[in-house]
């Protein structure tokens, strides 16, 4: 199964120095099957980090962080946002209903921006 989730807003933006959920951006999917299996999720969206800042990006499944845990996206970017996307993995996810977000924060006390975020998950 795959299912699909985006957000087609521009100025997303976190000050926050811990992950929190991108506006918009958590879906619960169903794992099927009889037994654990691997959820894959993708994610993109434009980012922006000016003035010294670090964008960093995760998924968590039911509040847990993927694999890898983190993702810079953008760092201290001069000018324009742009496109990045970044692949998180599960592994040994019990049949069942499950909640699926796309997190980020900054690394510096500074504004971060995402836009037109989207996540792809493929599970069983």
């Amino acid at each position: 199964m795959t299912d699909f989730i985006t957000n087609d807003t521009t100025g997303l933006h976190t000050r926050s120095e811990t992950f929190v959920r991108v506006p918009g951006m958590m879906k619960t999917i169903t794992q099927g099957g009889s037994s654990p299996g691997c959820v894959i999720v993708d994610v993109s969206g434009y980012s922006f980090a000016p003035n010294g800042a670090l964008e960093l990006v995760s998924v968590k499944l039911d509040g847990v962080l993927g694999n890898p845990h983190l993702v810079q996206f953008s760092g201290d970017d001069r000018v324009y946002a742009e496109a990045h996307s970044a692949i998180f993995a599960f592994r040994n996810v019990t049949p069942g209903y499950h909640k699926v977000a796309m997190v980020y924060h900054t690394a510096v006390e500074d504004v971060v921006y995402m836009h037109n975020p989207s996540m792809t998950i493929a599970h069983q």
